[in-house]
């Protein structure tokens, strides 16, 4: 045993530089104190001493250095009050620097988790954390949302669940709402088995896929939950309201009149007009104007008779109004006295004034 332990020494003192040799020869320096300024450094960053762990897998993150030479080999070992194992691996290509994450898997109860590096020149160096590995069993698959299958945009809808939790913890739940797979919202941490509800808004139409998950308070996660599809059309138009008609409702015949048209769109839209004179002529589709804005058209009569002027609004999505009216006579009277002044029938009625 102490030729083995001879030859080991051995090993690490041809190891070291020759000028800390000779510094060692020139001063008061032991082999170990030598070997620890060369030896690798290591640190394990994660996890920290003492954790108090619910997963039984973890990712040990750290570095390890070499001031002399290059790392060749990674190390690790976890020894738990029921068991222990060791794993290894070559550095390739070796490097004097490097950061690392080593998956374990823990023992439940207390666990050393040591990571050791080796250099060329056959130095060591180590570093150690003791974590407490509690057993934790993630929630059970939520049950399918619940809510609606179908609505608009913009309007806010509200689906529920719920699940346990096999050691009674409590657990918040994830929801994906466009079926990426990805947590779009989490939920506040509620008691096993208690009902989550929670509301949403889409903002565009689409067919989306609901699902949810659950993690407990320890970070455990379930699965997901079978998918609830959710169909989303844009929110439905309202048409105008029917337009109101002002204007002369009486009048003579080649006069032109102002009417006024006015017709309010639920949205705000913009709106085109449609008007029917009585006549048997149109204005055919005018605008767009402003919802709530007087559009004034003039027209003009060329027969007597009464009319009835009708309009109605149609709003830039297709939606149509109900027809507006108004009611115009141009009276009979109205018409002799246009021909009256006509140059003709004056000089008929003078020559028959003279004949008399």
């Amino acid at each position: 045993m102490s030729s083995e332990r001879g030859l080991n020494l051995k090993m690490k003192v041809s190891s070291i530089p020759s000028i800390l040799l000779v510094s060692m020869i020139l001063l008061p320096v032991s082999v170990s104190e030598v070997l620890g300024t060369l030896q690798p450094k290591v640190e394990i960053l994660y996890p920290p001493d003492n954790a108090i762990l619910y997963n039984q897998t973890v990712v040990v993150t750290g570095y390890a250095s070499s001031r002399e030479s290059n790392l060749t080999l990674m190390i690790w070992s976890v020894e738990g009050e029921i068991g222990s194992y060791t794993r290894n691996s070559t550095i390739d290509p070796p490097t004097r620097f490097m950061n690392f994450m080593i998956p374990v898997s823990l023992f439940p109860g207390r666990n050393i988790i040591t990571v050791t590096f080796i250099d060329e020149c056959h130095l060591e160096g180590s570093d150690s954390v003791l974590v407490l590995y509690v057993s934790n069993t993630p929630p059970s698959i939520p049950g399918k949302p619940s809510g609606p299958t179908s609505g608009e945009v913009g309007v806010t809808y509200r689906y529920t669940t719920n699940t346990s939790d096999p050691d009674g913890d409590r657990v918040r739940y994830g929801w994906d709402w466009n079926g990426d797979n990805i947590v779009d919202e989490w939920s506040e941490f509620l008691e096993s088995g208690s009902l989550c509800s929670t509301s949403h808004t889409w903002s565009e139409e689409g067919v989306y896929h609901v699902k949810v998950k659950a993690q407990d308070e320890y970070g455990l996660e379930s699965g997901w939950s079978e998918n609830l599809t959710v169909t989303i059309v844009s929110s439905a138009n309202q048409p105008p309201f029917t337009p109101t008609i002002t204007g002369p409702t009486t009048g003579r015949v080649g006069n032109r009149y102002e009417y006024t048209f006015n017709a309010v769109d639920p949205e705000g839209d913009k709106i085109y007009y449609y008007i029917d004179w009585g006549d048997n002529t149109s204005s055919g589709w005018i605008g767009p104007y402003s919802s709530g804005e007087d559009v004034i058209v003039s027209h003009s009569f060329s027969v007597q008779g009464t009319y009835t002027v009708r309009a109605k609004a149609r709003d830039v999505s297709g939606a149509e109004s109900n027809w507006g009216e108004l009611v115009v006579t141009m009276p009979y009277y109205v018409y002799l006295q246009s021909l009256l002044r006509n140059s003709i029938f004056t000089r008929f009625l003078v020559l028959l004034g003279d004949m008399r």
